[in-house]
């Protein structure tokens, strides 16, 4: 079994540990001895935890409390304080006839557990969180009977979620497969966020699962001739990456055992596995990606392994244990030079029944210096699970470098930037420098010297990101090594201060009053609302066509909008509508029931000029039901009139679409990059609740890949729902997404790279209008002809509105006179009345028409006034940036006298 542990040295590194038992039934075999030093444990007293078998160990980041699963009678699970020696009381997991149960604490210290289950029919995997001390499951992660499903392995992120992959096959039969499951907590329970099978992961039972420092998870399988190796993407799509070798020496035969793999200095991969080219005890080795692999522990006098390998990697010392051909249990060390520590004994044989699952190391933590190693022994008569400290001498020196800067949270445009870190000890004469993102590392500078500091010219190429961060490692020594604690920012400088102007600021939207209205008693929209209405805006030959949902009543059942269709209204300014007089032109009521209908809808033009709308069809099941699943379907309109639906796209019911489950509704399209991409928001069972996904595909027919965008806790829903907006206006090479956040006029928005799609960063700007407390729909459009906005919304009783920004610009940034950086919190105004405050960088932006504007800048006591005069033309743009003087500052001294 393999535990999983991160916990933190220096409050720097996340160690994790991976620890994999297998059962094996074995006899003599003996090969020289590998190179050794001499050993350097210290044993500590042995704790019996309780009864029970295959136990795993993962000790919480958060308090270094262990946390200790096994077997008996089902799934047990009991914590251990190694600061107090106390145990916690022992509590049921997983009912029936459990195996190989793995444990894993996130960096909140919620423990994860996942396990093996047999029935009569076949076996499957479960798998539960430990949420304020309840134990919350999500059931069968494999439902399709009759596979069987083994040898489960777990690691969590730095986001709680929690990543598993394990081996299937036919009971009985062929085409082995491994499969990948990814589990978030929604509402206090987990939720199934990802499930895919592995097509390489064809010919192993065994293999493990590790989540590096930038959440990226990496898959192992053991083959033949290596260690197979893949990397994960968010939207569950496996990319094959370098391959753990296998080893050089003659007598390894293959690697089809006990696959452990973990994260090592330098951010390697360490693996650990037993040769099992025969039914005979086979040798532990070592091998990396980018380093030795060899025979690490064989020994004439104390035989071989017969319990597969685990390991940890803690400062670049790699750590096994093992239950040896005679039932010994040992840990063995790897120093980073290649040498190896002789393994120590600490569970000796006792009254063995069978010569079977004897010692089975079940993992290691690791507090206060100490390795902490639980196992199973029945030297009692009865299976118990013991625990035991074994202190590590002559460790390797703690990494000594820290990175300082950009260490999380700074903002960093194309151009010069200072890196900066500290070192001590003996990390040598130079370092390299990388730059992480989403777990793919690039040179920044392969060899620089170690003085501190580097300037590092952001390139004008850099794809802008908000998950980017920087790692600095030892030239000559990997041991010392140190990545940016949080992530930073990395924006491109052609891009960020002309979307700044382009992008309206809330005080530039000028209100030009209601252009639809509910139509009369008896219509098809006698109610606009109580969907996500507007939906969609699009221009095509001069023509404006804004689409919206309305309904013709209320429902029997408690009175909600009934029968919802879309329409189309259409103008040629944007501002002046005229309803279509065939009005509604698509509607959805498969059974003819009132909750049926359309709830949303978003647009985009193919190549052929062609209007492609993706739609929520609403589906109650049957006439009386009230309830309703929604799907994603498509249509397509040469005119904008007379649509012809082509089916569904995007199913409720498909587990492969991320937030299946119930209802998906469309909010922004998006054709670019010879791809389709649909922003949706979907709700259901699983506790996904408003939130927004991304589904994207080579063909508007075909969305095949879906993804999670933003998903927020759902403490309030009040405040965390994504109701509406609209998911995808191109400005320039930016796309910016407007959300509503909320039911009071919060709308988020954020921008990304039109060359990602995919990539939705973090809020950008906001607005905040009063509309009460009434749930108002957004749909936001650019028209880049007149390069003017338009936002079009319901008024939340009987009509829908315009607001527009269609005038010049007056902006740029405050800055200080002395030191040239922008100033922020400083007032400016315009003799209009108009006044706003600098953001965070010191931009600030007016929407004007032609004339004279007298500007001025203000923040006392701090800085002196600054006022000039600014003259526009028509509808252009004025860039003015101000540079304000410090006031001087002095100490008044002096007394008090009465």
């Amino acid at each position: 079994m393999k535990p999983i542990l991160k916990n933190y040295i220096n409050n720097k590194i996340i160690i994790k540990i991976f620890i994999s038992i297998l059962l094996l039934i074995s006899t003599l075999s003996l090969i020289a001895i590998s190179p050794a030093i001499a050993a350097s444990f210290t044993l500590g007293p042995e704790i019996v935890i309780s009864y029970g078998q295959h136990p795993s160990i993962a000790t919480s980041p958060v308090d270094g409390t262990m946390h200790i699963v096994y077997v008996n009678n089902g799934l047990r699970y009991r914590s251990y304080n190694p600061t107090t020696g106390s145990l916690g009381s022992e509590e049921l997991v997983a009912s029936g006839e459990i195996w190989a149960p793995q444990v894993a604490v996130s960096g909140d210290g919620e423990v994860h557990v996942v396990w093996e289950k047999n029935t009569t029919a076949s076996s499957y995997i479960g798998y539960s969180r430990r949420v304020s001390g309840v134990w919350k499951s999500t059931g069968n992660l494999n439902p399709n009977s009759p596979y069987r499903a083994m040898m489960p392995r777990i690691d969590v992120d730095s986001n709680n979620r929690a990543h598993i992959v394990f081996w299937k096959n036919i009971k009985g039969g062929t085409l082995p497969r491994g499969q990948y499951n990814r589990i978030n907590k929604v509402n206090g329970f987990p939720n199934i966020e990802l499930t895919k099978d592995i097509s390489g992961w064809e010919n192993d039972r065994f293999g493990d699962i590790v989540v590096d420092n930038n959440n990226l998870p990496h898959v192992f399988s053991g083959q033949v001739l290596s260690i197979s190796h893949w990397t994960v993407s968010e939207s569950g799509i496996f990319t094959v990456a370098p391959s753990l070798p296998k080893p050089s020496d003659p007598n390894i035969e293959k690697f089809m055992e006990g696959i452990s793999v973990a994260t090592g200095a330098g951010g390697g991969f360490y693996g650990f596995s037993k040769d099992a080219g025969s039914l005979e005890p086979k040798e532990v080795f070592n091998t990396r990606i980018g380093g030795p692999s060899k025979i690490v522990w064989d020994s004439p006098a104390i035989g071989k392994s017969v319990v597969a390998a685990g390991d940890m990697v803690v400062n670049g010392r790699a750590y096994a244990i093992f239950a040896d051909e005679n039932n010994k249990g040992r840990v063995l060390a790897i120093d980073t030079d290649g040498s190896v520590i002789e393994p120590i004994l600490f569970a000796d044989a006792g009254n063995q029944h069978d010569g079977v699952d004897r010692h089975g190391p079940g993992g290691v933590g690791v507090v206060g210096g100490g390795l902490y190693v639980v196992y199973q022994d029945d030297r009692s008569g009865t299976w118990q699970v013991y625990i035991r400290k074994i202190i590590t001498e002559n460790s390797p020196a703690p990494t000594s470098i820290t990175v300082i800067s950009p260490n999380g949270g700074e903002i960093w445009a194309t151009g010069a930037h200072t890196i900066t870190w500290t070192s001590s000890g003996s990390p040598g004469t130079d370092v390299k420098i990388e730059l992480l993102k989403a777990g793919v590392d690039s040179l920044i500078n392969p060899t620089t010297p170690n003085d501190g500091s580097y300037i590092w010219e952001v390139p004008e190429t850099q794809m802008p990101g908000s998950d980017y961060k920087v790692k600095i490692t030892s030239a000559s020594n990997p041991s010392y090594t140190d990545i940016s604690e949080n992530y930073f920012k990395i924006i491109n400088g052609n891009i960020s201060y002309p979307l700044k102007r382009i992008v309206p600021r809330q005080n530039d939207w000028v209100e030009k009053g209601t252009i639809l209205r509910s139509g009369v008693a008896g219509s098809w929209d006698v109610r606009i609302g109580g969907a996500i209405s507007p939906s969609a805006i699009i221009k095509k030959n001069g023509t404006y066509f804004l689409y919206y949902i309305g309904a013709d009543g209320d429902r029997s059942t408690d009175k909600g909008p009934r029968h919802r269709a879309i329409g189309v209204a259409t103008s040629k300014d944007g501002i002046n509508f005229t309803k279509y007089a065939n009005n509604p032109i698509l509607t959805y009521l498969p059974n003819s029931n009132e909750e049926e209908g359309i709830f949303s809808a978003s647009l985009a033009l193919d190549d052929n000029g062609d209007i492609i709308m993706y739609y929520s069809a609403l589906d109650a099941g049957s006439m009386i039901s009230t309830s309703v699943v929604s799907d994603i379907n498509m249509a397509i309109s040469k005119n904008g009139f007379d649509f012809i639906p082509s089916g569904t796209v995007i199913s409720h019911s498909d587990p492969d679409v991320w937030g299946y489950g119930d209802e998906i509704f469309p909010i922004g399209t998006l054709h670019t990059n010879n791809k389709w991409y649909v922003y949706y928001i979907t709700k259901n069972s699983n506790g996904i609740m408003w939130d927004v996904g991304l589904a994207s595909g080579t063909t508007k027919e075909k969305l095949t890949d879906t993804k999670s965008l933003i998903v927020y806790p759902a403490a309030d829903d009040s405040i965390n729902d994504i109701i509406g907006g609209t998911g995808a206006v191109v400005v320039g090479d930016t796309i910016v997404s407007f959300f509503e956040k909320g039911r009071a006029g919060n709308i988020q928005i954020r921008i990304t790279p039109i060359s990602t799609p995919e990539e939705i960063i973090e809020p950008y700007d906001s607005y905040q209008f009063d509309y009460g407390t009434g749930s108002i729909h957004h749909a936001f459009f650019l028209d880049q002809e007149k390069n003017t906005w338009f936002m079009y919304y319901w008024d939340g009783e009987t009509g829908i509105k315009v607001k527009t920004v269609d005038t010049g610009h007056i902006y740029g940034n405050v800055i200080d006179s002395v030191n040239k950086t922008g100033v922020p919190g400083v007032k400016v105004s315009i003799n209009t009345t108009l006044s706003t405050m600098t953001d965070t960088e010191g931009f600030y932006s007016f929407g004007v028409g032609e004339g004279n504007y007298d500007i001025s800048a203000t923040l006392d006591p701090t800085y002196y006034s600054y006022s000039t005069m600014i003259s526009t033309t028509g509808n252009s743009d004025v860039v003015h940036d101000i540079e304000i003087i410090k006031k001087p500052t002095g100490t008044i001294t002096g007394g008090v006298t009465s």
